[in-house]
């Protein structure tokens, strides 16, 4: 009779969601409202994008609450 040993190993994963930015896969930062629907922007993209922004978007408001980036 042959005996055969299974070696279970256990894996905790956390999993944190975001949202990630509409230009790249870094957390998007600010939420950005517009006529025809919503853009997430990770900080740089913002930044990048921040006077045309200001003009074009009916509302810019932050995502998360606090910098921790």
């Amino acid at each position: 009779m042959t005996t055969k040993v299974i070696k279970t190993i256990s894996t905790k994963t956390t999993v944190t969601m975001y949202q990630s930015c509409d230009s790249c896969l870094a957390r998007a930062k600010f939420k950005a409202t517009f006529s025809f629907g919503e853009l997430d922007f990770c900080l740089h993209h913002f930044k990048e994008h921040e006077s045309a922004l200001i003009i074009t978007a009916e509302a810019i408001s932050p995502i998360g609450g606090h910098d921790e980036d």
